[in-house]
């Protein structure tokens, strides 16, 4: 019994460690055509968290501290698109990004 208290006082530690994380997720898409867009990075500004999206434009960044952050979509071809957010212990933030095309403009075409 002496050995499995200290073992049982360190799981529940690190389980409410846990808990005081939350995460945002939610799906990137084209703003002109409601295509999805793939393979590209969602992260939140100004630290090391971030994740990509998959072929459905679906994105999920976990184990985030609780607090506010500005989350960032930046892809070439695509208007930049930064939002606040909020991150609380425990919850889930549901948050879909509309991105703009770049407009290509060509130069010296005659």
């Amino acid at each position: 019994m002496k050995r499995i208290l200290p073992f049982l006082s360190l799981f529940f530690l690190c389980t409410s460690l846990l808990a005081q994380t939350g995460t945002v997720r939610g799906f990137v898409y084209n703003k002109k055509n409601g295509e999805p867009v793939i393979f590209t990075n969602v992260v939140l500004k100004g630290t090391s968290f971030g994740a990509q999206t998959d072929v459905n434009g679906f994105y999920s960044i976990t184990k985030i501290p609780e607090g506010n952050y500005q989350l960032a979509f930046l892809a070439m071809g695509y208007d930049s698109l930064i939002v606040n957010i909020s991150v609380k212990a425990g919850q889930i933030v549901q948050k879909n990004l509309n991105v703009t095309e770049k407009e290509v403009l060509l130069k010296g075409i005659s």
